[in-house]
């Protein structure tokens, strides 16, 4: 028996790989005639140096006009049933537990890499932190970009 995914959340943050996460994810919300959730979270794990009040004021701007592009690419493709979160804190444990036991969710789908690779050196990636943590079943998505990398090395 398939397993079916009816309450879905995808992690965007702007990078290619996050965006065709979204793509999977409204291509397997379809298919299970579920709901989707979107999420962008404002990371406020590290310490800024600067004022912190007008770098809010920006990433919430740039969080909002990602969510409006990711939500009208949904209704573009078909799907209407869509939650849309802009969230504030460690995007470790919001996409791993936080979201997903407030909103039920049984499929987080995220893309293999982000936009913070001197994050990824020093801590690990998000994505890593999120397989081995999520309450729930984990998709990670590569992009053509992921790939070669590993396609040269063989």
């Amino acid at each position: 028996m398939m397993q079916e995914y009816n309450r879905i959340l995808v992690a965007v943050d702007g990078s290619d790989s996050s965006l065709s996460a979204l793509k999977k994810a409204v291509s397997i919300t379809k298919r299970n005639q579920g709901k989707l959730y979107i999420v962008h979270i404002l990371d406020d794990t590290g310490s800024l140096p600067f004022d912190v009040a007008q770098f809010e004021k920006i990433a919430r701007n740039k969080g909002n006009e990602l969510l409006e592009k990711c939500h009208h690419y949904t209704i573009e493709n078909g799907l209407d049933d869509v939650g849309i979160l802009m969230e504030v804190g460690s995007p470790r444990t919001m996409i791993s537990s936080t979201i997903p036991e407030r909103e039920n969710i049984d499929l987080i789908i995220m893309g293999a890499r982000g936009l913070n690779a001197v994050e990824r050196i020093f801590i690990g990636s998000v994505s890593d932190f999120v397989i081995r943590r999520a309450i729930c079943d984990v998709l990670i998505v590569k992009t053509e970009s992921d790939i070669m990398p590993e396609i040269l090395m063989d």
